[in-house]
């Protein structure tokens, strides 16, 4: 997967193991079984919930977003915001935000979190946030959900409540001097399902561990 010289640069190469975005091929790759697949797709289908798909680098946390975007329904607005397109939905009505670095002056930055709030104004059925790293990002992405927008983001975490932990610790730099019960508050009234991919140390394949519902405040 690398090459790297004793003195050069090194190139690295991520190449899915997974390259059928279907339902399917979840199943026959046996990355799940098919009661997960099926409950998963339902609750898709319903446009009513936002997910969090968690794990470690290469545990296929894009791929299953991919494929569980094939039970997007067909009038759905879906908007995607991404540092790398890899998403690339086949929707007759998917948009693709890309964030963009400052050039060499310093100036043309454009940010997930601009790109996340900017959405809001392009009335999306689901917002889909590649990667969830920075404490902005994540503030933008829970505020769009508690708007009524739904989605699914990836973040990385060692197991699917970890992945709460993550949240309350982003969300916390985000907002300094909010007590944590109001930080629950919001992660729970945003995020319904988080889903948990892990990699098999010794067969190396890829597996949907766990799933938890996030339970909402009365």
């Amino acid at each position: 997967e690398s090459v790297c010289g004793s003195r050069g640069p090194f190139l690295t190469c991520r190449v899915p193991r997974v390259q059928e975005t279907t339902l399917e091929s979840l199943v026959s790759y046996q990355v799940a079984p098919p009661l997960i697949v099926n409950y998963l797709a339902a609750l898709v289908r319903t446009c009513e919930h936002t997910f969090m798909v968690a794990g470690e680098t290469g545990t296929g946390k894009t791929t299953l977003m991919r494929c569980l975007g094939t039970q997007f329904r067909a009038d759905e607005s879906i908007i995607g915001v991404e540092d790398t397109p890899e998403l690339n939905y086949r929707h007759p009505y998917y948009r693709s935000l890309v964030s963009r670095t400052a050039n060499t002056e310093g100036v043309g930055e454009v940010t997930l979190q601009e790109h996340i709030r900017t959405t809001l104004r392009m009335c999306p059925s689901r917002v889909i946030l590649g990667e969830m790293r920075t404490p902005e990002a994540a503030e933008a992405f829970l505020e769009s959900a508690q708007t009524g927008h739904s989605g699914m983001s990836t973040i990385h975490a060692r197991n699917a409540r970890e992945t709460l932990t993550r949240l309350e610790s982003l969300l916390g730099r985000a907002q300094r001097g909010v007590a944590m019960e109001i930080i629950r508050q919001q992660i729970a009234l945003a995020v319904d399902v988080v889903i948990w991919m892990c990699r098999e140390r010794v067969s190396g394949r890829v597996r949907l561990a766990e799933v938890i519902e996030v339970g909402h405040f009365v």
